[in-house]
């Protein structure tokens, strides 16, 4: 065999190699930090309401009734999208805080803080 093929034969098997190590580390699951089942009051730019979350779901308890909205789990809390808004959980001790983004405009700040 002469030089030529050999070394795209070695070529080959390292870009094979390569993108199998790519693949396993690209399907490996992104680590979850979920904001936690249990009861909270939550804040947004100033004004609370009390706040429930269980089963990956966040329940919003105010005067004009209850809203449920999906909380989506990240590396650092999680997120829900509200209405055309994104409120963004980070956990910051015991609780959880961040921005309320519109599109890529910050429009406020939220919290989570749990009720005993």
């Amino acid at each position: 065999m002469s030089i030529k093929p050999r070394i795209a034969t070695s070529l080959t098997a390292a870009a094979i190699t390569a993108a199998a190590v790519g693949g396993t580390v690209a399907a490996a699951p992104e680590a979850n930090a979920n904001v936690p089942s249990g009861r909270y009051t939550m804040w947004d730019n100033g004004k609370s309401a009390p706040a429930t979350i269980r089963g990956g779901v966040i329940a919003i308890h105010n005067p004009g009734g209850t809203l449920r909205y999906s909380v989506h789990s990240t590396r650092s809390g999680g997120y829900a999208d509200i209405g055309a808004s994104r409120y963004v959980f980070n956990r910051h001790g015991r609780s959880y805080s961040g921005p309320i983004m519109l599109g890529p405009l910050t429009i406020g700040q939220t919290k989570l803080v749990p009720r005993r």
